[in-house]
């Protein structure tokens, strides 16, 4: 089956951020949902996009912070190459109008839930409570079932959700009793992706997120930062759970960023760090 959740972490770019919200240590997953629908039109574009892009650079898979980077099998390949298979998948998530969840948390952010909310067992199921990194999966994947609850006309079946091997083994799966209506099995399942082709889209909008985020904060963005940010933009990803900001990329600053940041964990009932 091709229709699906597939999930993929974003970790954090490698260096420490301007932003005092994006913490070093920070473990972010991203989610894309292929809904019944439009799983076989999904599927050709993405095996004509990387079949694509095995024939000129040799590589089996697609990797964002790699290409971004140009890092092997990219790393002779001209900017503006590596540019365009950003803006060629961020096209994809367009046409389909993919829906995007992402989720965050930091050793910080799991010290104010657990001030914040009464959490009586150390674990739940495999997720430990004490683990930021679990913390957030868990969180996860509790938004994609709710997406999935609230939209079930197009949801009609349980459907498999898949995530990139790292966190566990290959082959691993983790009961996820809670979510029996929406996620088949239920059950989390952990792959990688030459098993499952399907979870580079996860790869991708992880990535494009992430770095978005990371630029941000960095402010003083160069001029291969605007042509990325436009790549990536929140008119092209259909992100379902962030909120989505208006900057002018000359005039940006990291103090603009941290205060669109602050208005929003103040709605959310956190104060700040």
């Amino acid at each position: 089956m091709i229709a699906g959740i597939y999930i993929d972490d974003a970790g954090t770019p490698g260096q420490e951020s301007k932003s005092k919200y994006l913490h070093t240590d920070r473990k972010s997953w991203a989610a894309v949902i292929i809904p019944p629908e439009i799983q076989y039109d999904v599927r050709d574009a993405m095996n004509t996009f990387v079949d694509g892009v095995k024939q000129d650079f040799g590589a089996d898979e697609l990797h964002f912070t790699d290409i971004y980077s140009g890092r092997p099998p990219y790393k002779n390949v001209p900017l503006d190459k590596r540019g365009e298979l950003i803006h060629l998948m961020s096209s994809l998530f367009e046409a389909f109008a993919l829906p995007i969840i992402f989720q965050s948390s930091s050793p910080e952010h799991l010290k104010e839930l657990q001030s914040k909310y009464d959490l009586r067992s150390d674990k739940l199921g495999w997720f430990s409570f004490s683990n930021h990194e679990h913390v957030s999966l868990l969180a996860l994947c509790g938004q994609v079932a709710a997406f999935v609850r609230e939209h079930k006309q197009s949801f009609p079946e349980p459907l498999p959700m898949m995530i990139d091997e790292g966190l566990v083994r290959t082959g691993t799966s983790i009961d996820l009793p809670a979510y029996a209506d929406v996620i088949a099995g239920p059950t989390l399942n952990f792959r990688s992706t030459t098993e499952c082709r399907f979870l580079q889209l996860a790869d991708f909008a992880a990535f494009a997120i992430g770095r978005s985020q990371w630029l941000l904060g960095k402010g003083n963005l160069k001029d291969r930062d605007h042509i990325f940010l436009e790549s990536v933009s929140a008119d092209k990803l259909n992100i379902i759970n962030l909120p989505r900001f208006t900057f002018d990329l000359e005039q940006h600053t990291t103090q603009e960023y941290d205060s669109l940041l602050q208005e929003d964990r103040a709605f959310k009932g956190f104060t700040d760090p």
